[in-house]
């Protein structure tokens, strides 16, 4: 038999299809059956879309089917709980705050069944900053962060400021700074940040300290501004808004990000898959767009860097408690 050229095209083309039907057929059969990420929070808050977001990306590249379940109550607490209580196979996870994660077992053991080593980071998905955004119940003439303050010790009893909760990250860093820059603001705790942006623009409250996404709808029209954010560097989404480095408040650092948690246990390799594949989520322009219209920024970071960025977090979240709480652990 004579094989021409054009036998040798046609068999290396027939070749190269079922070597890539091969690797396709692979790729599905290492898919795993059902992905069930538990969410802490109510459907439509922060954390929930961010989740859903990466549900749908890992929905066909990690998992062949992924469910998304809402356990809110007790701060997110229930949900890990419930992730504990499954599988140590890759099979569940947790998008979190990374301050359920680093900050609740310092200013809440009490209520927090779980410690820090009964789960593992894979990945960070978002990162975004704070910020200080005050409203009608300032005066204009306020347009700094010193602005605040110098008006604050004249009203003392108008001087306060709203934040998601109860020992949150963000009640411990303003009495943290309060402490070390030598100003007193009262703190008005809310349930989440929704009800405490809508006492700041009714003028209930004068200041709300939250994520900057809290407050980019309403800049516009003049009814909030932002006095200073929270991060290293100034905010891509508010680029002419100072620091409060930059303003002379140091130690007034605090970037928080939600990011993706398992169950500890889960095989090393499980754990390189899924990291992959939520990062190449984060690689995607349509998802970058979608979580900068409220202020996020995409956490690309190999799964060692960002595990050991939490563990470190942790660490310092321990020292913030112990010295706002007058150097003594929480109880």
């Amino acid at each position: 038999m004579v094989f021409t050229r054009r036998d040798f095209v046609r068999m290396t083309t027939l070749a190269a299809a079922a070597s890539g039907l091969g690797l396709a057929q692979a790729q599905q059969q290492h898919l795993l059956d059902q992905l069930k990420v538990m969410v802490g929070y109510p459907p439509g808050g922060g954390t929930d879309t961010v989740a859903r977001k990466v549900a749908d990306g890992l929905r066909g590249s990690y998992a062949k089917t992924v469910v998304v379940e809402n356990k809110p109550g007790a701060r997110a607490r229930l949900a890990v709980a419930e992730l504990l209580r499954g599988p140590s196979d890759g099979s569940m996870l947790t998008v979190q705050p990374d301050s359920v994660m680093t900050v609740q077992p310092h200013t809440d053991p009490k209520h927090t069944p779980f410690k820090f080593e009964d789960l593992t980071p894979v990945s960070g998905v978002v990162v975004f900053p704070q910020a200080f955004t005050v409203g009608p119940a300032v005066p204009a003439s306020v347009k700094t962060m010193q602005d605040f303050l110098a008006w604050a010790k004249t009203n003392p009893e108008r001087a306060n400021y709203g934040s998601p909760g109860n020992n949150t990250p963000q009640e411990m860093m303003i009495k943290a700074g309060g402490m070390h820059h030598g100003f007193t603001l009262m703190h008005v705790p809310y349930t989440g940040s929704a009800p405490g942006m809508q006492d700041l623009l009714g003028g209930q409250i004068a200041a709300m300290f939250s994520p900057q996404g809290d407050c980019l709808p309403y800049l516009a029209d003049g009814k909030l501004r932002v006095l200073g954010t929270s991060g290293a560097a100034r905010s891509k989404a508010l680029p002419d808004v100072p620091t409060f480095n930059e303003m002379g408040f140091k130690g007034m650092e605090l970037t928080e990000g939600f990011a993706v948690w398992v169950k500890a246990g889960v095989p090393e390799a499980e754990m390189d898959r899924l990291h992959a594949a939520v990062q190449k989520i984060l690689a995607q322009q349509e998802v970058v767009d979608f979580f900068a219209k409220v202020g996020m920024e995409m956490n690309v970071m190999s799964r060692q860097a960002f595990a050991q960025s939490m563990r470190a977090s942790y660490d310092a979240w321990a020292e913030r408690v112990r010295i706002t709480n007058g150097g003594k652990p929480m109880a």
